[in-house]
């Protein structure tokens, strides 16, 4: 299927919740998800490349927000806060780009998809000459490669060592050598054939060059290719080996899994777990920082709170809902008195955040009844949302942008 065609819209500087892109092959660690839709081609070096990667977002908008965006396999993170604006445009069906400008840095990732090619500007990693980010299978010997195609670099079996025969490229970019009259042996100090390294000879190869986060990239004696063990993988977005989590892969656990009523599990800088996102609300217990819970309002009704008389609730975010409380005489007059919330204007300098920190932005008013009104209050952004009702109201903006892989 062809990607359609995007009309040119922008929008504030936001962050970008729920985002997906798909990679299949087997262990594709450097690809994000795998659900299916796209195969991943090469490597450069010693990573694997995805093609037809695009993108899918969708979630709640805020300004002033981090601005994160993936257009490809591998992340694209604007890392300071931006005060520009984003935009999300498609000039013609078959291509797309998503650009983030202004501030005080500037993020552009850019996917030209024509047929079954993808490439992706990388700005660390493009050409001098500003073309598309080599990688394996380009027919160009790159960074990490020792051939590409049928491209040796004028290499033979003779010129590696190897006696007569045949010398060939493997899928790798490494050199097959299966045809040469001698064979590569792992511990002569040579790097010959489709050995990658030997002893400390690395040919200037790193765990950041092979497509890991970092640490020691090491040489394993007995097979001459590159030993990855001390490298670190904490902060590619994928769960690896003694790996809880990774960034926004949390596998399958959310709160719940570890007995809590709701809200959100998060990732640690060292990939593990952190529950400081989850709450209790919603067990019908008044926990730390709940002031009710379902039908348990503590021993509070209406005139403890300073109302004249009605029925207290208890909100989905374990507040007390004071909307059906009938406020005394002083209520109306913009003053704030005794028990009073608000009064009119006057919000006592509360906002959505200090109100409750579910809350990420929007506009707290107040009611006729000197109680917050917090219908125009956003869940914070790392709670997601389904739709309108739940967290995303007008004045905080909802983006919804599909890029979908042919």
């Amino acid at each position: 299927m062809k990607l359609a065609s995007i009309s040119r819209v922008v929008f504030p500087a936001f962050v970008l919740a729920g985002f997906a892109v798909a990679c299949t092959r087997p262990n594709a660690s450097h690809c994000a998800n795998r659900d299916g839709d796209q195969t991943c081609v090469g490597l450069y070096p010693q990573r694997p490349k995805c093609s037809l990667c695009t993108a899918a977002f969708e979630g709640c908008v805020t300004e002033d927000a981090l601005a994160k965006a993936e257009a490809s396999c591998d992340f694209v993170t604007a890392s300071d806060t931006l005060a520009g604006t984003t935009t999300a445009n498609s000039d013609s069906i078959g291509s797309a780009s998503l650009e983030t400008t202004g501030g005080p840095s500037s993020t552009t990732a850019n996917d030209s998809v024509s047929g079954d090619t993808t490439t992706d500007t990388d700005p660390t990693e493009s050409s001098s000459s500003g073309g598309a980010e080599p990688f394996c299978g380009d027919m160009m010997i790159d960074q990490g490669e020792r051939c590409d195609g049928t491209d040796l670099g004028g290499a033979s079996c003779a010129s590696e060592g190897l006696g007569e025969g045949m010398l060939a490229c493997d899928g790798d970019c490494r050199f097959a050598t299966g045809d040469c009259e001698n064979q590569p042996i792992c511990g002569d100090d040579l790097i010959q054939g489709n050995e990658t390294c030997e002893g400390e000879n690395l040919e200037g190869a790193s765990c950041e060059t092979v497509g890991l986060i970092s640490g020691t990239l090491a040489c394993d004696p007995d097979s001459c290719e590159f030993d990855t063990a001390a490298c670190l993988t904490c902060g590619n977005d994928v769960i690896d080996a003694k790996e809880q989590c990774d960034g926004e892969d949390l596998g399958t656990l959310d709160c719940t899994d570890f007995a809590f009523a709701g809200g959100v599990l998060a990732c640690t800088s060292d990939c593990t777990y952190t529950t400081d996102g989850c709450n209790s609300c919603g067990n019908n217990e008044i926990d730390v920082n709940e002031e009710c819970d379902g039908a348990a309002l503590g021993m509070n009704d209406c005139t403890t709170l300073g109302y004249e008389e009605g029925t207290l609730m208890c909100s989905d975010l374990c507040l007390y809902d004071l909307s059906a409380c009938e406020a005394d005489g002083n209520c109306g007059n913009g003053v704030i008195n005794g028990e009073e919330q608000c009064d009119e204007g006057d919000l006592d300098d509360q906002t959505c955040q200090t109100y409750s920190g579910a809350y990420g932005g929007g506009v707290l008013t107040c009611a006729d009844n000197c109680s917050f009104i917090d219908d125009g209050c956003c869940l914070d952004l790392l709670q997601g949302c389904s739709d309108d009702s739940d967290c995303c109201s007008n004045n905080c903006g909802v983006l919804t942008l599909a890029l979908v892989c042919l």
